[in-house]
């Protein structure tokens, strides 16, 4: 849009656009003037914020991988924002501790290791070798640049680096990991029996008793405020459609523009690099030079490179780099490889990583483009220009229209061609319809001036998209009468009260146990016996079983231990028979390493927690 402002203000049209708003962003700020809330700050590590835009992204991105992996299996419900936030909020907090914790101890990742790391992702790459056009293609596509994304990337790498050197560095005595072998492997022979949940008996379920859990639990049986919102979106696509494509308008727009579609020149490359070594320069020239001369006499470039290049991201690959510009090179290294001609070798070129030897195998891109190879490119750029201008001129007439009649949406929606639309039923807590979904669209529904019969402001929710809204419907919070709710007071009473029975008898059982009456005996009402030899991560029992298992005390001599847990499908009466402790000596190479990670892990997770308290984090969510 800012675009749109500079290509059509000029003179003193210009200084009249610019004295009329500093006026009111000075008094009010932007966001007032345009009446789009700021984005608000969820949390704070060591004064940097964590915006609600960056959580939200963080949201989406999780539901779309998700979304992607489960593919059919995907459900919405699982991944409800009430629950999934709070975690991924916490995850980003963790996150920013360790990045301030590595800026604290400068730790700093190479240009060469950021572009390795770039040139491996599958995504970037045709036929296997990176393509720095696809790499551009795929940025453009995510709305992003290539220099917020090699920053995320680098600060990706170090993340890894500081988990990496903690693992190096963090040691685990034989002693101890025996130790937490015998307890993690452990396994225990039991016999079990489980006493069967009663049959609930609702007839003596009291009235009296319905009346005060109603009483009680009033919270559990209230209907949320709920409200249906109408509302006219602005969009790239809406806006999009309204532009007509016109052969003449094209080429005018490639004449203006031809710069933006010249391809850049790229080149493939091999390289040998001959690694920086402290107090070794003139041998590294040495041998440089050696090569140049086995090159020059005919020697194969990729077998020295596989030889001799200590560059891990090219050597096996007999030192090929793909296509590349020269702004993905240090200077001395760009600078001798667009120099050479096709098939041309360098001298050894001098970096900070070593000494380098180059040859140019192709070049492709520079030079004037054609309107006809990139008439596709033309049409996208035309349009999107155009759909920015529109999107200027409807913005301000919606933004006019809906202050004036703040009571409808349907002659602005009439004015503008665009759909008044409406959602179903929604609630503070619920999942909202895209393009909703955010909790900056949630607090307007909500808001005072909505919930009154007001048009909402016009909310812009990013680049070209928009939204107006108004409440369509709206029911307050109320409590449901208990004539509705009675049947399910009933049932849910008389289900504690037949586990509370079952509870008391298991509880009984037990204590005869410990007592010293026979296992079988006592359980003989709720026979058969089963055995199970049970592991600590087992599922073959309710957890809360498992755990008491693992809980009890060792069985001495022959005789038992006993136990009991209250499930949701019974009470189990537990004779722990025998223990058998694992020995790290009997475990194979990949279990050690399994339960080495764990420990690893553990430790990790104890440092964060201790990185984190020493920060000023802040939560506001």
């Amino acid at each position: 849009m800012l675009q749109a402002i500079r290509n059509r203000a000029q003179g003193w049209v210009a200084w009249l656009i610019v004295i009329l708003i500093s006026i009111p962003f000075a008094l009010f700020g932007i966001q007032e003037y345009f009446g789009v809330s700021a984005d608000p700050v969820v949390a704070v590590v060591e004064g940097t914020d964590i915006k609600q835009s960056e959580l939200d992204r963080r949201l989406r991105d999780f539901r779309e991988s998700m979304r992607r992996v489960l593919g059919e299996n995907y459900q919405a419900d699982l991944f409800d924002e009430t629950r999934l936030k709070p975690r991924v909020l916490q995850a980003m907090v963790d996150e920013k501790v360790l990045q301030q914790a590595t800026t604290d101890w400068n730790m700093q990742p190479t240009d060469a290791q950021v572009r390795q790391l770039i040139q491996e992702i599958p995504a970037f790459q045709r036929e296997g070798v990176f393509d720095a056009a696809l790499y551009r293609t795929a940025l453009r596509n995510q709305g992003v640049t290539s220099s917020f994304f090699e920053q995320q990337v680098r600060q990706d790498i170090v993340l890894r680096q500081f988990e990496s050197s903690w693992q190096s560095g963090h040691f685990v005595t034989e002693q101890k990991l025996s130790d937490f072998v015998r307890l993690e492997a452990q396994k225990r022979a039991i016999r079990y029996v489980q006493i069967p949940v009663s049959d609930p008996q609702p007839a003596a379920v009291t009235a009296e008793q319905v009346a005060t859990y109603y009483e009680r639990h009033s919270d559990e049986y209230k209907m949320p405020e709920q409200i249906k919102l109408a509302y006219l979106h602005l969009s790239e696509k809406t806006l999009g459609a309204q532009v007509e494509l016109d052969e003449a308008a094209l080429q005018a727009y490639f004449a203006e523009h031809q710069s933006d579609f010249i391809a850049l020149e790229e080149r493939k490359l091999r390289h040998i690099l001959i690694a920086q070594q402290a107090g070794d320069a003139a041998a590294q020239l040495t041998l440089a030079q050696d090569l140049l001369a086995q090159l020059r006499a005919g020697a194969d470039f990729a077998e020295l490179a596989q030889a001799h290049s200590k560059d891990p991201g090219s050597a096996d690959m007999g030192g090929d780099l793909g296509w590349m510009e020269q702004s993905a090179f240090v200077k001395p290294f760009a600078d001798a490889a667009f120099e050479l001609e096709v098939g041309g070798l360098s001298e050894p070129v001098q970096t900070e990583f070593g000494y380098h030897l180059i040859q140019l195998e192709a070049i492709r891109g520079g030079g004037e483009p054609d309107f006809a190879d990139r008439r596709d490119d033309v049409v996208a750029a035309y349009r999107a220009q155009q759909v920015e201008n529109l999107y200027y001129d409807e913005f301000e007439r919606l933004a006019a229209m809906v202050y004036e009649t703040p009571d409808s949406l349907e002659s602005a929606a009439e004015l503008l061609n665009v759909p008044v639309q409406e959602t179903d039923w929604l609630t503070r807590s619920g999942v909202f319809p895209e393009p909703l979904n955010t909790e900056k669209i949630k607090a307007l529904a909500f808001s005072e001036d909505v919930l009154q019969g007001n048009n909402s402001e016009l909310t812009e929710l990013s680049p070209v998209n928009a939204v107006v809204l108004r409440i369509a419907g709206h029911k307050a919070a109320t409590r449901k009468p208990l004539a509705d709710v009675r049947e399910q007071i009933v049932a849910r009473l008389a289900a504690e009260q037949a586990s509370e029975q079952t509870q008391q008898m298991g509880e009984q059982a037990l204590s005869s146990l410990q007592a010293g009456a026979a296992f079988n005996e006592v359980v003989q009402a709720w026979m058969p016996e089963q055995e199970q030899v049970l592991e600590r991560h087992t599922d073959v029992l309710p957890q809360s079983v498992v755990q008491m298992v693992f809980a009890a005390p060792r069985p001495e001599a022959d005789t038992p231990s006993y136990t009991g847990v209250m499930s949701a499908d019974g009470y189990y009466v537990i004779a722990v028979e025998r223990v058998d402790e694992a020995v790290s000596a009997t475990l194979d190479t990949g279990q050690l390493k399994t339960y080495r990670t764990q420990q690893y892990d553990a430790a990790y997770r104890v440092l964060r927690g201790k990185l984190r308290d020493n920060m000023d984090v802040t939560l506001h969510q």
